[in-house]
C-alpha cells in the first residue's frame, strides 16, 4: 500500500509541476525586450515584427504585447489585424473597457459578430485564471485521495471523502466545459468564400468580407465549419485568424 501512495504522488507530482510550468510560461525575454525597446522609442513597424516572431515562433505572448500589437495596427488603419489582438487581449485579460473598444470599432466599420454577452465574458475570467483554478482543484483532490486511501488502509469507511472527490471532479469538468465557450474568428480577406461543402467545387452561400467574427464548429482539412447569420458552411483557413 505505501509504495501505491508513492507512486501516486509522483503521479500527481509531475502532473502539478507540468500544468505550474505550462500556465507560468514567458516569452523569451531578448526578442521581447527587443520588440519593447524599438515601441519605446517609437520604431513601431520593426517592433510589431519582433512581437510577431514571438507568436509565431514560440506561440507565446504577453498581453501588454498584444495590446501594443493591436495599437500598431489602428495606427496603420488595418482595423481586422487591430480587433484580432484586442480579441486575443481579451482572452488573456478579461478586461470590460476592452469590450467597449471593441464594439466601437465593430461599430465603426459595420462588423459583425462582435457582441459579448455576460457568458463570453466569464468564460474569459475563468481561462485567465484556468491554472489557479486547477491547481486548487487538484490539491483538494490529492487531499482527499490520501484520506480515502488512508481509510482503507486501516479498513474504514471511505464513503463520505469518496463522494466529496467525485463531487470536486464533476464541478471542474462542468466548468471547464460549460466555461470554455467555442472557437471565434476573424476574416482576414475581403471576398471570402462562404461554401456549403468542404471542397472548392461545391456551391458558394455568400462572400464574407474582412473583419466581421464567425463561430467556428470544426475543421475538415483546410476548411473551417462556421456559422454565419444562422448559416452554416466552411471557408478555407488562410483566410481566418484564428481567436483561442
Amino acid at each position: 500500500m505505501q509504495r501505491f501512495q508513492i507512486k501516486i504522488f509522483i503521479f500527481l507530482s509531475i502532473l502539478f509541476f507540468s500544468f505550474t510550468k505550462m500556465g507560468f510560461g514567458a516569452p523569451p525575454g531578448g526578442l521581447l525586450a527587443a520588440g519593447d525597446s524599438l515601441f519605446k522609442s517609437g520604431k513601431y513597424t520593426e517592433s510589431f515584427e519582433e512581437y510577431k516572431n514571438l507568436i509565431e515562433i514560440y506561440d507565446q505572448y504577453t498581453p501588454q504585447m498584444l495590446l501594443k500589437m493591436a495599437f500598431i495596427k489602428e495606427g496603420l488603419g488595418d482595423y481586422t489585424q487591430t480587433l484580432y489582438y484586442l480579441n486575443l487581449y481579451f482572452l488573456e485579460n478579461a478586461d470590460r473597457s476592452v469590450i467597449d473598444k471593441i464594439a466601437g470599432l465593430a461599430s465603426k466599420h459595420e462588423l459583425d459578430g462582435y457582441k459579448m454577452d455576460d457568458n463570453e465574458y466569464f468564460s474569459a475570467l475563468f481561462r485567465m485564471y484556468y491554472i489557479y483554478i486547477f491547481l486548487f482543484f487538484i490539491t483538494v483532490s490529492v487531499i482527499f485521495l490520501f484520506v480515502i486511501i488512508g481509510k482503507r488502509a486501516k479498513r474504514k469507511e471511505a464513503l463520505v471523502p469518496a463522494i466529496i472527490l467525485s463531487a470536486f471532479v464533476a464541478i471542474f469538468f462542468f466548468l471547464g466545459n460549460f466555461f470554455m465557450t467555442t472557437s471565434k474568428g476573424i476574416i482576414a480577406d475581403n471576398n471570402t468564400l462562404f461554401m456549403n461543402a468542404p471542397s472548392a467545387g461545391s456551391s458558394l452561400i455568400e462572400k464574407l468580407e474582412k473583419g466581421h467574427r464567425i463561430e467556428i464548429l470544426g475543421k475538415d482539412d483546410i476548411w473551417y465549419k462556421i456559422s454565419w447569420n444562422n448559416k452554416e458552411g466552411y471557408i478555407r483557413d488562410s483566410n481566418l485568424l484564428l481567436v483561442e
